[in-house]
Formats: C-alpha cells, structure tokens, sequence
C-alpha cells in the first residue's frame, strides 16, 4: 500500500501479527520502532482508498519517533470497514499524532472503523494529540466509528496535550455517529472528542 499512496486496495483476510514479528529477527522490527506508519506527512499523504471489508488487524505495534504514528501515519483518503484489534501504538517526538487508524486526517473519510488497542502520544515539547481513531481531523469526516481501547497523551511539561476516544482535536470537520468507551487520560483535554476549533461538528458519545 505504501508505494501506490493514491490507488484503491481491498482486504481479503484478517492479519495478525505477533510479537516474533516485531523482534528483532522479526519482518517488521524496524530498528525496534515496529510498524512503518502508511503516509509519512502532507506531501506524502495516503490519497486513495483503504477498503477494510470487515476485516480486522490484529497486534499491531509500533514505538517510533515517527511525528505521525497509526496504521495510516496522514491520511487525506477513505479508511472505511476495518476494525483494530489489540495493538499497542505509541510516538514520542517534540510534536506527536497518534490514532488507531490514522495519526493525522486531512480532509480524509475514516468510516465504519474501530480501534480495541492502546494509542498513546508522548512530545518532549510543544504538543501532543491521542486519538482511538484519529489523533488529529483536519476538514475531515470520521462516520460510525467506536474506540475501546486506552488513550493518553503527555508531554515533559504537561501542558497542550489532547487525548480523545474518537479523536484528539478537530478543525473544520464532521463526526458522526460514533462513541468510545475506552479509558482517555491527559493532562489537559479528554473526552470522545477532546477539543474542538472552528465549525467542526460532532454527535458522538463517551459511555
């Protein structure tokens, strides 16, 4: 997927990793850091379309120093029918986006998606956003979404930090139809939603 940023790919089969995989003898131990995030940032965005077909990845890991951390790292795409099972995705940079299915979504489609694992951004400086679907949704829609795993976010100084079960910190998007009923911890904002700016609108729930 990662080569072809802007085409159309369908799952046929549930993936599950384990832990032999991420060692380091292991196909995806990249240095320790684990899985390699798909879409890097805005110029090497994944543009195109994710079809989960109600399938799940299960134990996914990753602990990098990568700025956008998910199974999509930017996504500005359609992620849709895919479920995230048991991972553990976690980022420590100066400013950190992490989600279960996408660190970072800019004017993206993420729907009928849900994350069961542990996300967790940690900056040793300025920001950090946490996210059981998105760390971040910029323009973007998130439709029919849940999160039940755990959420954080931290930094070395304990300020500008936003964990959220669906999605860390909106701007100019929609949220619909989702709900969370995951454990969210940060120091600042928290809840299904953590933070809000400009005209994004939301009908979510934190049970």
């Amino acid at each position: 997927v990662r080569k072809y940023l802007n085409a159309s790919f369908k799952l046929m089969a549930d993936i599950t990793f384990t832990e032999a995989d991420f060692s380091s003898t292991g196909s995806f131990y990249n240095n320790g850091e684990g899985w390699k995030p798909i879409g890097t940032g805005y110029n090497s965005s994944f543009s195109g379309v994710f079809d989960g077909n109600n399938h799940t990845i299960k134990g996914l890991y990753i602990n990098s120093n990568d700025r956008y951390v998910g199974l999509f790292g930017y996504n500005s795409g359609t992620i849709k029918n895919l479920g995230m099972l048991e991972g553990s995705l976690k980022n420590s940079v100066s400013s950190s986006y992490a989600g279960g299915i996408a660190g970072y979504n800019y004017r993206g489609t993420i729907t009928n998606c849900y994350n069961t694992g542990d996300v967790s951004a940690d900056a040793d400086e300025y920001y950090s956003m946490a996210g059981g679907i998105t760390g971040h949704s910029e323009e973007g829609t998130i439709t029919n979404c849940y999160n039940a795993g755990n959420v954080s976010a931290s930094t070395s100084s304990s300020i500008s930090t936003f964990a959220g079960g669906i999605a860390a910190y909106t701007k100019n998007g929609t949220i619909t139809g989702c709900y969370n009923t995951g454990t969210v911890n940060s120091f600042w904002f928290t809840g299904a939603v953590s933070y809000t700016h400009l005209r994004a609108h939301e009908t979510c729930a934190d049970l």
